[in-house]
């Protein structure tokens, strides 16, 4: 059995890949006046590329699709870096 490739990213997509998981994580770190606008009852993981309306492909790391408060649609991209190991010149965000 071989290891998987980026096996921190893989972990990570499949754990915020679980509804109830990204939506308690999106409550918790989005700043309180942005989820205070999304309904987050429903959290729908979407499509990880697609192509614009240019025709260039995009990839996002996690791309979700909830309601505002008023009924529109709504996207939230998600973007995490992270290190598997110690390093020194970067401080901690949270």
């Amino acid at each position: 059995m071989t290891a998987p490739a980026n096996p921190h990213d893989q972990f990570f997509k499949y754990a915020l890949g679980q509804p109830q998981a990204a939506r308690e994580f999106l409550r918790h770190y989005l700043p309180a006046e942005i989820s205070a606008t999304l309904d987050l009852s429903e959290v729908e993981l979407v499509k990880d590329s697609f192509v614009d309306e240019r025709l260039r492909a995009h990839f996002s790391d996690l791309l979700y699709k909830v309601k505002l408060r008023g009924g529109h649609d709504a996207f939230v991209y998600m973007l995490f870096e992270h290190k598997s190991y110690p390093e020194p010149r970067l401080r901690s965000s949270c």
